[in-house]
């Protein structure tokens, strides 16, 4: 499935993890059936579940929500929806570009989450999933769930870099290459 094809548009939600989740299941699986704000739901229900084992923040912590319902999903809610639906799933801060680039490189879908904290429109964070790097234009394209219409949202390697840094280079990957 080529996922920009299959992308989906989160409107005017809060909801870009969820629909990030729902474009990835759909590529990984082959299928057309998650919808972002279905995922979102079920995410909403699964907030204060205990974590999937393997994905505890901090096993001496308690249980911390994966998501606040109709604002933010953190990195372990993503992974806790996508282990539920039976694809291997970690997450992890401090990424490198060299994982990010390794990652496409075979084909391994990963949602990172890009924001600022300082900046003229407040704080603000976002998911997107990495498609391609284009070394010659030195430009990452994501598939967004902001974007209208499908399209690949280009972001330059030094605004992208510095938007992904401000939430600790975050990634969310699927473990095993998209069929």
């Amino acid at each position: 499935m080529d996922l920009p094809l299959s992308s989906q548009y989160q409107g005017t939600s809060n909801d870009c993890a969820p629909y990030c989740v729902a474009m990835a299941l759909n590529a990984y699986k082959g299928t057309d059936k998650f919808r972002g704000e279905e995922v979102a739901a079920q995410m909403n229900l699964m907030a204060l579940l205990p974590a999937t084992p393997g994905n505890e923040l901090l096993p001496l912590l308690p249980r911390l929500p994966s998501r606040v319902p109709g604002w933010a999903t953190f990195p372990w809610g993503m992974v806790d929806y996508l282990r539920a639906q039976g694809v291997p799933a970690s997450w992890h801060p401090f990424a490198t570009e060299e994982e990010l680039l390794r990652n496409m490189g075979q084909n391994q879908l990963t949602i990172i989450i890009v924001g600022d904290i300082r900046g003229k429109s407040g704080t603000w964070a976002h998911a997107m999933i990495v498609w391609r790097y284009d070394a010659t234009t030195r430009t990452y394209y994501f598939v967004d769930p902001a974007a209208k219409g499908g399209e690949l949202y280009p972001l330059p390697r030094g605004e992208f870099l510095e938007q992904w840094s401000t939430w600790w280079n975050i990634l969310v990957e699927l473990k095993e290459a998209r069929p």
